[in-house]
């Protein structure tokens, strides 16, 4: 659970249950701290980011 004063967002299952209150590079860094968290713990074995900017 995250808290933000009094309103609270729920993560169920590894997703966010009414993110609206989160910024967008806040979302994208629990996204990156879940596949982090994957590789550390062998669960997956490749990932492949590839960003282009135009």
């Amino acid at each position: 659970m995250i808290k933000i004063g009094v309103t609270s967002i729920i993560i169920q299952d590894g997703k966010m249950i009414n993110d609206s209150l989160l910024s967008s590079g806040t979302k994208a860094g629990f996204d990156i701290a879940s596949i982090v968290s994957s590789i550390k713990l062998g669960a997956n074995s490749l990932y492949y980011c590839d960003d282009i900017q135009i």
